[in-house]
């Protein structure tokens, strides 16, 4: 796993390491000691499942479920979708969310 600082305020790419595979405790403690230090963390170039998405969330503790009940993953209520696409009318996830 490499660590490139963004070299600005915020932000640092990590890469070599897939999350759809689960993390061991010291790549966490890793992650965790990255984000403390640069606030915000980018992994390119994941292919996650939900379920992969999910459970990588858990590492950092309780998920919680959106309470508008709308724009959530089939079956995953803690995953909500985040998007500015619109088909048939109405947006496919919620587009105000960040």
């Amino acid at each position: 796993m490499n660590i490139h600082p963004s070299g600005k305020a915020l932000g640092a790419t990590i890469e070599g390491i897939d999350l759809a595979q689960s993390v061991s405790d010291g790549e966490f403690k890793q992650i965790l000691r990255a984000l403390g230090e640069h606030g915000v963390l980018r992994f390119p170039k994941q292919r996650l499942a939900t379920e992969d998405f999910a459970r990588f969330g858990r590492l950092f503790g309780e998920l919680e479920i959106n309470v508008a009940g709308t724009f959530q993953e089939p079956g995953h209520p803690e995953v909500m979708i985040l998007s500015n696409i619109v088909e048939n009318g109405r947006p496919i996830g919620a587009r105000d969310a960040g």
